[in-house]
Parts: structure tokens; C-alpha cells; sequence
């Protein structure tokens, strides 16, 4: 009886590493995951000098790294005063037949970027907070379901925001954000 209860106990102790071992898999996968992608972010900060370039090169990873389906960078306008949407990466149909995403100002308090933009403090929002922004509309008539926004800052103060959307509730996790964060800080040193 001990001898099987000895061999069972070295089971389970065998089991629970391959649990932990399975665990640090996966977070090692991540961790690589989240250097490729501040990585892409660097190169295509220094390949290209054109911020919508820059976007455009940035866009689809930081959308498959972040399971987003659309991804938007807004700038400040210190001339005008005003928080313009500059560029969008967004699928095929989302937009309505035979309309492009356009610069579009946002307001300070209706929109997510505007309420990122004034506290300068990384968000996600949920559908809820999504629904109590009325600028957040057409997104959500989109489908949109979840979004967050970051605040690009550097030296001279917060520049824009950092916006990604899904069409799932939920969609960015706690780590995402951070990530979204170090990737907003390399796109500032560009803007």
C-alpha cells in the first residue's frame, strides 16, 4: 500500500509540472508575441516618417495582437483646439458602400478618445461605457462592442490617443492595455 501511494503521489507531482511547464509556455509565447510586435512597432517608427504610413504599417498587427477589429490613431490639433481622428484601419465592410473612413473631430467629452485624451490615463470600455458616449454611436451601430483608447504621450504633453474597437464584449484584457501603453509611447516619439 505505501509503494502505490508513493507512486501515485509522484503522478500527481509529475502532473502539476506539466501544468506549471504548460503555464510558463504560454506566457513565454506571449511575452514573445508582445516583443515581435514593439518590435515591428521600432522598425516601422524609423522606416517611416508619414504618421498615416506609420499607421498604416503598425495597424494590422497591433489588431491581431490585441484581437481588434478596427484601429484608429487621433491627434490633437493645438492650432484649432480640436481632437481629430487621422487615421483608421478597419475591415473591408465596415464602413457603409462607397464611403472611406474620414478625419473626424471628436469632442472632448462624448467620445473615448476625448475622455482619454483629457485624463491622459490609458481606458477600456465596455459596451455600457460605449452607450453613456453619444460620439460613440456610429462605432457601436458598427458593431462595435468593446473598445479602448491610449494616450499618446511624450515630453510636450499628451499628443492623441491610441483607439482600437471589437465586435466581441470584453475584447481587451488587462495585459493587452499594457502592451497598447508601450506601443502608444513608441508611436509618440514618431508624431
Amino acid at each position: 500500500m505505501g509503494r502505490v501511494a508513493k507512486l501515485v503521489a509522484i503522478a500527481v507531482e509529475n502532473a502539476m509540472s506539466l501544468e506549471t511547464v504548460r503555464q510558463h509556455q504560454d506566457a513565454l509565447q506571449r511575452e514573445r508575441d508582445q516583443l515581435g510586435l514593439l518590435l515591428d512597432v521600432t522598425n516601422a517608427v524609423v522606416a517611416h516618417h508619414d504618421i498615416p504610413e506609420l499607421f498604416r504599417a503598425v495597424a494590422p498587427a497591433l489588431r491581431r495582437c490585441c484581437n481588434a477589429d478596427v484601429a484608429a490613431l487621433t491627434l490633437w490639433d493645438a492650432e484649432t483646439r480640436v481632437l481629430r481622428r487621422h487615421v483608421c484601419d478597419v475591415p473591408p465592410d465596415f464602413c457603409q458602400p462607397g464611403q472611406a473612413p474620414t478625419c473626424q473631430e471628436l469632442s472632448l467629452d462624448d467620445s473615448p478618445s476625448g475622455v482619454v485624451f483629457k485624463t491622459g490615463t490609458p481606458k477600456v470600455f465596455s459596451l455600457t461605457d460605449l452607450e453613456a458616449l453619444p460620439q460613440s454611436e456610429r462605432i457601436r451601430e458598427r458593431g462595435i462592442r468593446s473598445a479602448c483608447s491610449v494616450p499618446l504621450i511624450s515630453r510636450q504633453g499628451v499628443l492623441g490617443t491610441l483607439d482600437l474597437g471589437s465586435f466581441a464584449h470584453d475584447a481587451i484584457s488587462p495585459d493587452q492595455l499594457e502592451l497598447l501603453t508601450r506601443v502608444a509611447g513608441q508611436i509618440a516619439i514618431a508624431v
